[in-house]
């Protein structure tokens, strides 16, 4: 990974700072499954909209990161919107705070990640879906079919699959999939529970 960052990249991408690539990464590596907007964290980091995209797409191309775009019509407006990041290699986000039993939303995070990584290894478009602060973390569409899927390993509040069963409905979904924690249920045919172990 240290190679990576510090030679293999910034010789790629015309001598690249590798101190501004560590820094983004370990940016990135805390902030897996978030909202990112180029705007506000230029702003944080003290560093231009355009480096920011230039020291993100190096990282992409590094393989060490993967964007999963907002659910629009529009492909340009998808570019536009905010993003979320994933790492290609979530145990690097996980050995900074140890046994995971003991910090159970890293554990979620963790979870959210590698499905992330499972539906994009299908070759297919995996997006996200946000309306009113409210998310479905992906929806992947197959044969002109879209799939919602949630990721929920904590504890199952009452109004938390309302958005994804409005939107299944709205989108004439055959059903959604809810990865959980150690759940696993077909009773109910529009609601598949699966555990993540089973993944």
């Amino acid at each position: 990974m240290r190679k990576i960052l510090r030679f293999v990249l910034p010789v790629r991408f015309n001598g690249e700072n590798p101190m501004d690539l560590e820094r983004l990464y370990e940016i990135y590596s805390t902030e897996n499954g978030q909202l990112i907007e180029y705007e506000t964290l230029s702003r944080d980091i003290s560093l231009s909209v355009f480096r920011l995209k230039n020291l993100s797409q190096a990282l992409i191309a590094g393989y060490l990161i993967f964007y999963c775009y907002n659910h629009t019509k529009s492909k340009r407006k998808a570019e536009r919107t905010g993003k979320k990041v994933y790492l290609s290699t979530p145990s690097l986000m996980a050995h900074k705070f140890g046994p995971l039993e003991q910090f159970p939303e890293i554990f979620g995070r963790i979870v959210e990640n590698d499905v992330f990584l499972r539906l994009h290894a299908l070759n297919t478009d995996v997006q996200f879906f946000r309306k009113n602060r409210q998310e479905i973390d992906f929806i992947i569409e197959h044969a002109g079919i879209r799939i919602p899927i949630e990721c929920k390993t904590g504890r199952l509040r009452s109004n938390a699959l309302r958005l994804i069963r409005s939107m299944s409905e709205k989108w004439q979904s055959p059903f959604v999939i809810l990865v959980t924690l150690n759940h696993f249920d077909f009773s109910d045919p529009g609601l598949l529970k699966i555990p993540a172990y089973l993944l």
